[in-house]
């Protein structure tokens, strides 16, 4: 009698699970009769699950198996048995709506089996390697520096920090699962590495595929800073200059990225280090910074990471040339002097093409950067810049404004500001504004001061 009871509730709580998956049940009934099949039509194992995730140890299995346990009305100590109701069980979890209950799961793959709250961050780096591994494998140098990024940056997505930290760091799940919630890519290799490989989905391909081959950026690279770019112009990429195609020097690059749109420029230095910045304006000449909160400086190797606006300053951009007593070239955050990366334009007429700097003591102000070059000086040795979006629509509004006569010499204005002279005409209507051009009967009328 107390078996049939028992067997009745299993059956009962079969039949909820399978409605609670949905479109996942087909599936895993399917699965879960070829295990049986395997198991001589006896009932499964860890080993007969095993076989289909081969990339996985059996201790991490495991630990999945150890969590539906202790969840059980009665729990039964063997976890080598994996009964219908515990499988089900599992793939429940596994493709539950939300991320929470899926990196629990996860989670509980490289918990310590004492203390089932915490795993070393090595252990997670291990998971992690595993699913980095089956999802892209020929792209190992790239793996080490994402790797890097999801090891040591911190999860923001509930407000609170979530960092991995160092190796033998003890790690909670409640940080892992706010790690996952922020790492979309991640989640993405995890879910490569148990949801596929159990073949209860097939994951769709990964990576962002770019419209032209990229020498800079490979397919975790490309994805990573897709997922940084703004919707929904994040799928529009145009190489618009390379400097293996266009020439290495500041001219050329000027020519290609003047009023050229939303831009992406990656910067590969003498050193290896790849890095570079997202301008969401124009790049236009102008003395003085300019630009938005949603420009971003980052970093491909030796590390993956993003670095947005710390709202300290307002120094999102500056490209200015011609001019003696102001820095000629381009640039990204910090201040005059000390930018988060500056590309030179002074010693072209020395015949020595794009150097640069990137100064940060200890991090840049404008977008909390540190150094992303190999040193703090550094020459360029390859240099792509992408447009991002649809090419600006070209009129009057879009060409460069002729300067007034205050703006063409700005330094000077400056030093006789300082000299305690009066600038009487600087506050006056900037003349010929474009913004008040009209195009009327097909002519330009501009308005008369």
């Amino acid at each position: 009698m107390g078996q049939a009871q028992s067997g009745g509730k299993s059956g009962k709580r079969i039949q909820e699970t399978l409605e609670q998956l949905g479109r996942y049940a087909e599936p895993a009934v399917r699965i879960y009769g070829e295990l049986e099949a395997k198991a001589g039509n006896g009932t499964p194992t860890i080993a007969h699950i095993h076989n289909n995730l081969q990339q996985v140890p059996i201790n991490m299995l495991e630990g999945m198996m150890r969590k539906i346990v202790a969840n059980e009305p009665a729990p039964n100590k063997n976890l080598n048995t994996l009964t219908k109701e515990r499988f089900l069980s599992m793939v429940s979890e596994l493709v539950s709506n939300g991320v929470e209950r899926k990196a629990l799961m996860y989670f509980a793959m490289i918990a310590n089996p004492d203390t089932p709250d915490t795993a070393t961050a090595k252990q997670i780096e291990a998971l992690l390697t595993l699913g980095m591994e089956k999802t892209v494998p020929d792209a190992s140098q790239e793996r080490e520096a994402l790797l890097h990024h999801l090891r040591y940056t911190a999860c923001r997505k509930r407000g609170r920090a979530g960092a991995l930290g160092e190796e033998n760091e003890m790690v909670t799940s409640d940080t892992f699962v706010s790690f996952l919630e922020g790492s979309s890519i991640g989640s993405r290799f995890l879910d490569k590495l148990v949801i596929e490989g159990l073949g209860l989905q097939e994951m769709p391909p990964f990576g962002f595929k770019l419209p032209q081959e990229s020498s800079l950026l490979g397919a975790v690279g490309s994805t990573f800073l897709h997922g940084a770019l703004p919707e929904p112009t994040r799928d529009q990429w145009t190489r618009i200059f390379h400097s293996k195609l266009h020439g290495g020097s500041f001219s050329a690059v000027r020519r290609e990225i003047l009023e050229a749109g939303s831009t992406l420029m990656i910067i590969r230095d003498k050193g290896g280090a790849i890095f570079g910045g997202y301008a969401h304006e124009n790049w236009k000449q102008n003395p003085d910074f300019y630009g938005s909160d949603k420009c971003f400086l980052f970093s491909i190797h030796p590390r993956m990471e993003v670095y947005r606006p710390s709202g300290l300053n307002e120094n999102f951009l500056y490209f200015n040339f011609g001019m003696e007593t102001l820095p000629n070239g381009l640039g990204m955050g910090g201040q005059l002097e000390y930018f988060g990366f500056f590309i030179s334009s002074n010693l072209e007429s020395a015949g020595i093409h794009l150097e640069g700097i990137c100064r940060a003591d200890p991090l840049s102000t404008t977008y909390n950067s540190p150094v992303l070059s190999t040193e703090t000086s550094f020459q360029v040795e390859e240099m792509e810049v992408w447009r991002i979006g649809p090419v600006p629509e070209l009129g009057i509004k879009n060409k460069p404004k002729a300067m007034s006569i205050l703006n063409e010499r700005k330094e000077d204005q400056v030093i006789l500001e300082l000299a305690g002279k009066k600038m009487h005409a600087k506050d006056l209507p900037e003349m010929f504004e474009e913004d008040e051009v009209k195009i009327v009967n097909g002519k330009v009328k501009r308005p008369v001061y």
